[in-house]
């Protein structure tokens, strides 16, 4: 078992904090013993979100460098733009002279210069590859079992007079939240939707993946 403070998973806020917690451990078998999960203002920042990950990336390479901290990854929203998202995230490692690594798998990785630092992961929902936020992953992978209930939540909101805001981001969001209170049992937070995803999606599979390959 590792220390506490030595495996990191830096992410955007709280959700997405009970969400990696819960499919840490209920899939991977990794408690928030083996690795602890931050969000920037658990480390200090007057904020959360991507601008405040931004900022939060040379500190924790610093770190990493250090020996301070042994496995680290960042997971972030792609939002509107993945090539512009995760061209500023590899400027910020090219900055701190990391370099990327291939895995073999979806997602990014870096190495320092020196080689002797493990690499660093970055992951940006909902693929890696396309555009949108956790929530479009939510929604793409969705159970089978669940499917239902997700086409009950679009249908309610198919009509909603709030449909003229273009961005799919908060319409992702608005469909998730909805998706939740039709539960037999609603919630209102992301804890348990591993429990409402398919394993073997591509997205689902790809994710763990990466994971398993940060976090060995």
């Amino acid at each position: 078992m590792t220390n506490q403070a030595s495996r990191r998973l830096i992410v955007e806020g709280e959700q997405e904090k009970f969400f990696f917690k819960t499919m840490l451990d209920k899939r991977l078998g990794l408690t928030s013993v083996d690795i602890q999960i931050y969000k920037p203002s658990d480390l200090g920042h007057t904020g959360n979100g991507i601008s405040h990950l931004l900022t939060l990336i040379p500190e924790e390479l610093d770190r990493i460098k250090t020996g301070e901290v042994t496995h680290l990854a960042f997971v972030a929203d792609a939002d509107d733009n993945f090539i512009d998202q995760i061209s500023k995230i590899r400027q910020a490692f090219a900055n701190k002279d990391f370099q990327p690594h291939p895995l073999g798998c979806t997602g990014d990785a870096f190495i320092h210069s020196s080689g002797v630092i493990n690499p660093v992961g970055v992951w940006l929902m909902p693929s890696h590859q396309d555009s949108g936020a956790i929530e479009r992953f939510f929604i793409e992978s969705c159970s089978a079992e669940q499917k239902p209930c997700l086409d009950l939540a679009q249908a309610s909101l198919a009509h909603h007079p709030c449909n003229h805001i273009q961005n799919t981001r908060w319409h992702d969001k608005a469909k998730t939240y909805t998706w939740l209170a039709w539960q037999k049992k609603p919630t209102f937070g992301y804890g348990d939707m591993h429990k409402k995803l398919d394993s073997t999606h591509p997205w689902m599979m790809g994710l763990e993946e990466w994971l398993q390959r940060i976090y060995p």
